[in-house]
């Protein structure tokens, strides 16, 4: 069912357990919650994991059972993402577990395969191959790939690309440790393109992506005051939007005093044609485009601070400002949903009929829709 509007009040909550984070994935009714840095014995192991199903859920998310539990001598949080089919889990102690939660396909807590890997690093999993960053400031330092079944690195990729959230499928994009975007794709094994982002506006020169995402055979590309749409196969420049010369972004930074280099965007969510940008400050922002125009502004929104949105298919696109989760409807840009209470969150996830909200800092909220929302300002066939 396409996203919808759920009650104001959410169906579930979490308040946070101060002796750990968490990080949380959902597939389509099952949210999986990973509990991490817990020096609290009666809690459990140093991280413990549970599986929800949200819809038969009766109580308290912490009430139940934990399905995995591990050992953690490695400081720091662990971050949970879903990838070709099972559980992976960056930052301290990698691992990759099936998704009944039980099983593990890989698992670091015996200890690295290889020395010069930093203890907390980052994974990728695919056709029973394991990527393994040596570490998450070292991106020049390659990637191994470890057979999962005999637990041996088979194979090195001189491949250096900054590492900034899981990867996609086939594809790693990102920026080169040159500067340069690039996308690499794991079935060639080599880098499809390059592009220089030197024309972009940057805050600082070693950072010049803020956010990409590969999406149906194209990268967006976030890179400073620009929006870039590639065509991988090709590496032709599509689009190049600069979007902080829009009418809309001017005026808030005149309003705001931003510099602007303080007033680029930070995060980018994609679905089909349509890409939102957020800035999560308390400058925030977001503002919507549909790529598929020849003008592709559609609606601008600045009426908080910490912004964060995703994209999703229907009529809505969720978010979150002034800690309030919210929806706009995505052709006019009106709040057509707001939450009654604050949530500290920062991470929007949207599953069959569920809406979950959040953050490593412990907090959680689900919320639960019945209808499809449809848009009265749907264009017309």
């Amino acid at each position: 069912m396409l996203p919808g509007l759920p009650p104001r009040k959410g169906a579930f909550g979490s308040s946070p357990l101060s002796e750990c984070a968490i990080s949380t994935c959902l597939s389509g009714a099952e949210l999986y919650v990973l509990y991490s840095c817990n020096d609290n014995s009666d809690l459990g192991a140093g991280s413990f994991l549970k599986k929800v199903d949200l819809n038969s859920l009766d109580g308290n998310l912490q009430d139940q059972p934990n399905i995995y539990s591990s050992e953690v001598t490695t400081a720091g949080p662990r971050i949970l993402h879903k990838s070709n089919e099972a559980l992976v889990i960056c930052g301290a102690m990698p691992e990759v577990i099936g998704l009944d939660g039980v099983s593990r396909l890989y698992s670091e807590a015996e200890g690295l395969l290889n020395i010069d890997w930093k203890p907390s690093g980052w994974l990728h999993y695919r056709e029973g191959r394991v990527y393994r960053g040596y570490g998450y400031h070292v991106p020049e330092m390659g990637v191994d790939v470890i057979n999962a079944d005999t637990r041996s690195i088979v194979q090195h990729l001189d491949l250096d690309i900054r590492y900034s959230g899981p990867w996609q499928g086939d594809f790693m994009c990102g920026q080169r440790s040159n500067g340069r975007f690039a996308v690499y794709s794991l079935n060639e094994q080599r880098y499809l393109f390059e592009l220089s982002l030197e024309s972009c506006r940057f805050r600082s020169p070693e950072k010049r992506v803020n956010a990409s995402t590969c999406v149906d055979g194209r990268a967006y590309v976030l890179a400073g005051d620009t929006l870039l749409l590639i065509d991988i196969a090709s590496g032709q420049l599509l689009r190049e939007i600069r979007y902080l010369q829009l009418e809309a972004l001017q005026a808030h930074m005149q309003a705001e005093k931003l510099r602007y280099e303080h007033a680029c965007a930070s995060l980018i969510s994609v679905c089909d044609s349509g890409v939102v940008l957020t800035l999560s400050t308390v400058y925030g922002y977001a503002l919507y485009l549909d790529l598929s125009l020849d003008d592709p502004y559609v609606w601008f929104w600045s009426e908080g601070r910490s912004v964060v949105a995703r994209n999703c298919p229907g009529d809505l696109i969720y978010g979150q400002s002034n800690d309030l989760p919210m929806a706009w409807d995505k052709y006019s840009g009106e709040v057509v949903w707001r939450s009654t209470r604050p949530v500290a969150t920062n991470t929007i996830q949207v599953g069959d009929q569920w809406l979950v909200y959040s953050q490593l800092a412990g907090f959680i909220e689900c919320f639960h829709w019945k209808k499809t929302y449809i848009s009265p300002h749907r264009p017309q066939a």
